[in-house]
């Protein structure tokens, strides 16, 4: 008999995996120029792969500082 509410292990185990990515947004940083060179600079001398990277570095860094963060 058909169960509707039956879930497969395969599904089960993609719906588990789906659940621990990160979250993705598309945003538009307007920033002067100074300020990518500088976010440029930051992700290049800690051998980060991208501007991303240098975000997310940044902004632990800050949270750390200000105890938001352990």
């Amino acid at each position: 008999m058909f169960n509707p509410d039956f879930v497969t292990p395969q599904e089960r185990e993609r719906r588990r995996k789906a659940g621990t990515k990160e979250t993705r947004y598309a945003k538009t940083i307007s920033l002067p120029s100074e300020y990518w060179t500088l976010l440029e600079h930051i992700t290049h001398k800690l051998n980060l792969k991208n501007a991303s990277g240098g975000i997310k570095y940044c902004i632990k860094q800050i949270g750390i500082e200000e105890g938001l963060e352990s």
